[in-house]
C-alpha cells in the first residue's frame, strides 16, 4: 500500500509496488545518446493521443499533482503513462 501525503490509500499489487519503489531510481542524463531517441518517440507517442475527458475526485487530481510534481511532471503527463502502461501491460499478460 502506498500512502499519498493527502492521505489516500491505493491498494498497489506487488508489480505496482515494485514500479512505484523504482520510481525515480534511474535517472538518464540528457548527455546519453539514447536520451533524445526516447525523447523523439515520447513526442512521437503524444503527437498520435486522441482528447479523453474524466471527472476525477477533486482529492485524486490533487494526489496526482503532487506525485507528478515530485516526478517532474504534468499531472496530465502523469496519468497518459499511468493509463498507457496499465493498458499495454494487460494488453502483454492476456497474450
Amino acid at each position: 500500500m502506498n500512502k499519498t501525503p493527502q492521505n489516500i490509500v491505493f491498494n498497489l499489487t506487488p508489480e505496482e509496488q515494485a514500479w512505484e519503489n523504482e520510481t525515480g531510481r534511474v535517472e538518464l542524463p540528457r548527455t546519453d545518446p539514447i536520451y533524445k531517441q526516447i525523447q523523439q518517440a515520447a513526442t512521437e507517442s503524444l503527437a498520435q493521443g486522441v482528447p479523453v475527458h474524466l471527472r476525477l475526485p477533486k482529492n485524486v487530481i490533487q494526489a496526482l499533482k503532487q506525485k507528478a510534481q515530485n516526478e517532474g511532471l504534468t499531472y496530465q503527463s502523469l496519468i497518459r503513462s499511468i493509463l498507457y502502461k496499465y493498458a499495454t501491460q494487460r494488453a502483454l499478460k492476456e497474450i
